[in-house]
Order: structure tokens, then sequence, then C-alpha cells
């Protein structure tokens, strides 16, 4: 667009150098016509040659006015060359659609555990088959207007296999698992870790259903507190804000590990966003055995895990 006004100021100019030059040449000779036996030879050809050089400088302009576009807009610091721009321009749109700002550096994969490969916390599998059945058959929920909760918080102390936990439901439901940890949210500069944040969301609706899995939560979703942290608090009203974004039909469940629940901000607690928050804790006797048998089933061994 600044490009066509910048041509038509260009005809402008062009026209209006012609229309001058013709008027000056009508007028000098209707002024030799009139006065010829006054006019001295230096002043004659002077007043001529301006008009030629006048004529021959507005034809120059008009075969050079692109040249001419150019080095003033690179003087300016707002040169453009335009065939480059658009074919940018049409790659990003083919390239992203509606989605111009994502980044798909971020990219889902593919888990190949279940919950076979996990042994012991039999009421947690017992909650989360729940929601695999609902990526598996989403029209069974949405046909009777069941919502799933958004977000699943899995509370326990390290180790305790709140990951590998995340990793099974995905493994389980066959659907993109899209991993972040709290900490890479945490930017120096203001505003990178929210847009970090729009992307994860996005790349997950776009390849629904799918499962986002934050790790460490409370990295990102500290308290937020009296003391300024524009960084951290704009990352975490993203988070809230991505959270509200979307319903249960939209097949994107977040399922977030902490093992500090109590330094949590209350936003991201209450209803609406993680509705569901599953404890898991140490392994019991039983799940021990369940553990040892599941890591040993291909390895030869002569205890007895039964006595243990």
């Amino acid at each position: 667009m600044k490009q066509d006004l910048n041509n038509k100021n260009i005809d402008k100019n062009f026209k209006l150098m012609v229309l001058s030059a013709i008027v000056l040449v009508v007028l000098f000779s209707y002024t030799i016509y009139k006065s010829s036996t006054n006019i001295q030879g230096v002043s004659y050809y002077i007043g001529v040659g301006f008009l030629f050089i006048l004529l021959i400088l507005s034809f120059v302009l008009r075969a050079k006015q692109d040249k001419i576009r150019d080095y003033f807009l690179k003087k300016r610091g707002l040169k453009q060359e335009s065939s480059l721009f658009e074919k940018e321009l049409q790659e990003k749109n083919s390239s992203y659609g509606d989605s111009k700002n994502i980044d798909f550096t971020i990219k889902p994969v593919s888990s190949n555990i279940t919950f076979k490969d996990v042994a012991g916390i039999k009421e947690i599998k017992e909650e989360l088959e729940e929601i695999v059945d609902f990526l598996n058959n989403p029209k069974k929920y949405q046909k009777f207007g069941v919502k799933l909760p958004k977000g699943v918080l899995l509370v326990g102390p390290p180790g305790v296999g709140k990951t590998l936990i995340a990793r099974a439901v995905a493994g389980e439901a066959q659907v993109p698992f899209f991993y972040q940890s709290g900490a890479s949210f945490v930017h120096i500069y203001v505003g990178m870790g929210a847009k970090k944040v729009r992307e994860l969301f996005s790349s997950a609706k776009i390849n629904a259903p799918s499962i986002v899995f934050i790790d460490e939560i409370d990295a990102v979703g500290k308290m937020r507190s009296g003391k300024s942290n524009d960084e951290r608090e704009s990352t975490l009203n993203e988070l809230l804000t991505q959270m509200d974004g979307f319903d249960g039909e939209s097949g994107v469940i977040v399922i977030a590990a902490t093992n500090k629940i109590e330094v949590l901000d209350d936003a991201l607690l209450r209803a609406g966003r993680f509705d569901r928050r599953l404890y898991v804790g140490l392994p019991n006797m039983e799940d021990r055995r369940k553990i040892l048998e599941l890591y040993l089933k291909d390895v030869k061994y002569e205890i007895n895990i039964q006595k243990l």
C-alpha cells in the first residue's frame, strides 16, 4: 500500500513537471514571437537550455523512478523488498493458517507407556481411566452433556512416579503428549514465558485430543505476593487465561505435577482449572512388591518377593 502511494506521488510530480515545462515553453515562445528584436544573444540561449534541461530531467525521473524511490526509502530505513516480503507472508499464512504466531518447535511426543507399565497406585488408575475413556470416546460424554475437569493436579513427594503416570495416561489414550517443565517458562525478559505458554496451548489445541503435562508447576505457579515479579506474574496470568480459554469439549487435558501444593497460587487451584487433585504418596508394602515384580519379570532371581 505504501509502495502504491509512492508511485502515485512520483507520477503526480512527473505530470506537474511536464505541465510546467510545456507552460514555460509556450510562454517563452510567445515572448520570442512578440519581442524577438529585443532579445540579447546570451539570455536567449540560457532560457532555451534551461527548458531542455527541465524536459530531460522529467523523463529521467520517470524512467528511474523505481531506483529513486528505493534510494530514499533506504535512506530513511524503510526499504521494502515487496516481492520477498509477500513471498514470506504467503508462506507463513499457508503454514500457520489462523495461528500465525505459533512456534512449532513445541512438538508433541508419543508415549509408549501404559498403565500396565505402572505398578501399584490402583486408586489413581481408576480415577484416570475416566479421562482416558473421554479422550478415546469424547462423543459418548458430549452426548449427555458431561464435561470432564480441565486440569488434573498430581501432588506428591519427588520420585513417586508423577511424570510416569502422566505418560501412561497419554500412552493409554494414544494421544499426543506435550511435556514442559515449569522452569522452562521462567525467562529473564518480560513476556517470553507468557509467549511460550500461548504456543504450548495453541499447539495442543491444533493436535487435539491431546495432553499437556507441566512438571513442577510450582516454578511458575507460585502464590503472588506484594513483591513485584512482572515476568513470573505475566506467565502465571497467561496460564490462567489459557486454562479459561478452552472447555471440556476441546479435547485438551492439562495434567500438572508438584510436590509443593501449599505454595501454588489460589487462582490456579480454584474450580474450573485444576478441578481434580490426586495425591501420589509413597508406595505401601503391597505396592512395593508389585513394583519389584514388574521390574524383575525379565530377570532371573531367587528371592521370594512375597516374603519381603
